[in-house]
């Protein structure tokens, strides 16, 4: 069996559950499932990140800052390529066939 996965460049392709670790990272928006190796990446460069938030009463005076939170909170954990499950179609984005008029 084998799993899809997102190249560079935003490309499916199909890897192998055997050839590739794989990695969920965590934010405080979502959490993203990718190649380790890309994940490891992403964690890096998030380390070096700070969350920030538009300060709007500047905004106002017609100058665009941010005020700093702090660091960006990222969590990465590995998994395997077949704990990942594939979404299903629901009937809210494929609604049943129409059956012959009444």
């Amino acid at each position: 069996m084998s799993a899809i996965v997102t190249a560079a460049g935003g490309r499916p392709r199909t890897a192998s559950k055997s050839d590739q670790a794989m990695c969920v990272v965590d934010t405080i928006y979502c959490s993203i499932a990718m190649p380790l190796a890309d994940g490891l990446a992403l964690v890096r460069i998030m380390s070096r990140a700070v969350e920030v938030e538009r300060d709007w009463s500047l905004a106002k005076k017609g100058v665009e800052a941010y005020q700093v939170r702090g660091p960006a909170n990222v969590e990465l954990r590995m998994i395997r390529p077949d704990q990942l499950i594939p979404l299903k179609p629901s009937t809210a984005t494929n609604p049943p066939a129409k059956g012959p008029a009444a």
